[in-house]
């Protein structure tokens, strides 16, 4: 049975408590506060949107949590952050509610003790679906408490004639995105050890199936050493995803014109979908705006077929520098970089980041393989690197090089470099065709 789409059980169960928490401090700010007041809606929604922030900074919505909230010292720090920043803002002038000790502690209780009740009974209505590595046969049952529904046990010893069985030649594993470990067995954790860096694929390890340790916060882990999880790459996601909806909302007026440019050029659509892969080689539509003629494809065949040189040349970097199947709006736009613009869209979706290696397709893994598949193990980047050293400029080789360099010393100050160093690179079209 297949599990990559029903995986997307864990969005809809953490939607559906963040949809609950809302509804939970509206009629607390309504029991409190004047409901015919704009500042009780203040109140809602800043408590809301802090308790979001902060539970995310700190891992609450990861795919490894099987709890919502509960006794631990992580919603602890959740509320505490949440309390704070809005005492500081509660000093602004006819803007929030002052404060009311007795309705931060009825969020304290909600927070520690109903919440893990909710979160407790969504997940054992709706478990995620895992594969578990495990030698023993007594743990199935338990696991649909954690939130996980088991559907198909391996045991520890078959697991690495199991896992060539179920991918391909670079390591990926289609038909399944969580592997649940077992690790109260220390026997699995060192033969897991041995095989993860090989497969593309979330590995999750879980160190004690008692139910006690919901409320503690001992959840599952990902098994990994890459910077895909930690609070600083929580940190890289957040700001993502608030620059990209400001991007999105300054942007309007310029894609509009955009739109009506390409419109008047040529005959097609105006987004331009282009499939490649993402982080564990999952397939994901790369948005951009159409730069080529409808036809391009057919144009290409032909270009290809009937020029050795141009072909040599593509072979090298999958693009040509003189490309006859470009638009005269599309030269512009390409040379202005604005054809990457849609690209927020992925980033806020989740496929993409701002920074990180770029995105290849397919038949590009065979380039890497023979020197590195990490940059398979983060999301891939709207800019990175490559695109900062010069992009097409660069050869294959190199650019394959800094991608692979780029996720083995990762920091979020390294980002914020290559953020910056974007800005002049974009304005001096440099690589850029």
């Amino acid at each position: 049975m297949q599990t990559n789409r029903k995986s997307n059980n864990v969005t809809y169960l953490v939607l559906t408590e963040l949809i609950l928490l809302l509804a939970f401090t509206f009629i607390l700010s309504i029991c409190f506060y004047p409901i015919s007041t704009l500042r009780t809606y203040n109140f809602a929604i800043i408590v809301w949107v802090l308790l979001i922030i902060f539970g995310y900074l700190f891992g609450e919505f990861e795919p490894t949590v099987s709890f919502y909230f509960g006794l631990n010292i992580r919603t602890q720090i959740i509320f505490l952050g949440t309390l704070i920043i809005y005492t500081l803002l509660s000093f602004v002038p006819n803007s929030f509610p002052p404060e009311n000790f007795l309705i931060w502690i009825i969020i304290w209780l909600y927070l520690n003790f109903l919440a893990p009740i909710i979160g407790f009974a969504l997940r054992h209505i709706f478990p995620v679906p895992v594969v578990l590595v495990t030698d023993k046969n007594d743990k199935e049952g338990l696991l649909k408490w954690w939130g996980y529904r088991v559907i198909e046990r391996v045991s520890t010893e078959k697991f690495s004639d199991w896992l060539k069985g179920h991918s391909n030649s670079s390591g990926r594993i289609t038909n399944y995105d969580l592997i649940l470990i077992d690790l109260t067995n220390t026997t699995s954790e060192s033969i897991v050890g041995l095989l993860w860096e090989k497969y593309f694929v979330n590995f999750i390890g879980i160190k004690s199936y008692r139910i006690i340790n919901y409320v503690l916060g001992l959840h599952t882990r990902v098994i990994t050493k890459y910077p895909s999880h930690g609070t600083q790459y929580r940190l890289k996601r957040l700001i993502d995803f608030f620059i990209c909806l400001s991007a999105l909302i300054l942007s309007a007026p310029l894609f509009l014109f955009i739109i009506i440019c390409l419109k008047l050029d040529s005959q097609g659509p105006v987004f331009y979908r282009h499939r490649r892969l993402g982080k564990n080689m999952k397939p994901f539509d790369l948005l951009k705006l159409r730069t080529m003629y409808q036809d391009a494809d057919i144009r290409l065949e032909h270009i290809l077929s009937s020029n050795k040189k141009l072909r040599e040349e593509f072979e090298k970097t999958f693009k040509l520098k003189k490309d006859p199947r470009i638009t005269r709006t599309g030269k512009i736009i390409r040379q202005l970089s604005i054809d990457e613009l849609p690209q927020i869209l992925n980033v806020i979706k989740g496929d993409m980041t701002l920074v990180g290696p770029r995105p290849i397709v397919e038949k590009e893994i065979s380039y890497y393989q023979s020197y590195s598949l990490d940059l398979f193990r983060v999301l891939p980047g709207v800019t990175g690197l490559w695109q900062t050293s010069g992009r097409t400029e660069t050869t294959y080789d190199k650019r394959v090089k800094l991608d692979t360099q780029y996720v083995r010393t990762w920091s979020l100050l390294n980002d914020l470099k290559l953020l910056i160093k974007t800005i002049p690179t974009v304005i001096s079209q440099r690589g850029a065709y």
